[in-house]
């Protein structure tokens, strides 16, 4: 009989440790892991003929100060703030492509969308292509003009990244 119960003693008591969390199981298990936020969905931007000969302006990196637009009166278009010409400055980003198509056939589907040139550029850390407009001087300046964008549903998502050097 004492046999029996000490038999019943041991398995209860592996049993309750044995379905039991530890501590490091539990901290794995409500920390989530780091997520990348990825928006493809290009649903918006009209189906872009890969076989015509038709060239798409796409900007890598630019190295000079573009030449400004034609002046245009007050009213009509907000003036653009000044862009960063020197390693430092903010980005504002529109958008993030795993693949160099979607993320031009996005540009082509916004240029005349907005009043900001666009560019493509190719993030090693990420591996995804980023459309962003040309680099701001101050972070107030990119701010207002992603408040800006965020009035368009299409640049909902637009956010602001330090300019790496």
């Amino acid at each position: 009989m004492i046999r029996n119960k000490i038999f019943l003693f041991i398995f209860l008591l592996l049993f309750t440790f044995a379905c039991s969390s530890t501590k490091e199981t539990t901290k794995q298990s409500n920390s989530p892991d780091e997520e990348v936020y990825v928006f493809d969905d290009v649903s918006d931007v009209p189906d872009v003929d890969t076989t015509s000969h038709e060239a798409v302006e796409v900007i890598l990196e630019q190295k000079a100060e573009p030449t400004p637009p034609p002046p245009v009166s007050a009213q009509t278009v907000p003036v653009a703030p000044v862009l960063a010409t020197v390693e430092n400055g903010y980005i504002v980003q529109v958008g993030a492509f795993s693949t160099r198509d979607k993320a031009e056939s996005f540009v082509k589907g916004a240029k005349n969308t907005i009043s900001y040139p666009l560019h493509v550029k190719y993030i090693e850390k990420t591996g995804f292509y980023a459309v962003q407009l040309s680099p701001l001087k101050t972070r107030k300046e990119a701010e207002k003009v992603r408040n800006e964008l965020w009035k368009n549903a299409q640049f909902s998502d637009a956010f602001i990244v330090p300019k790496s050097k």
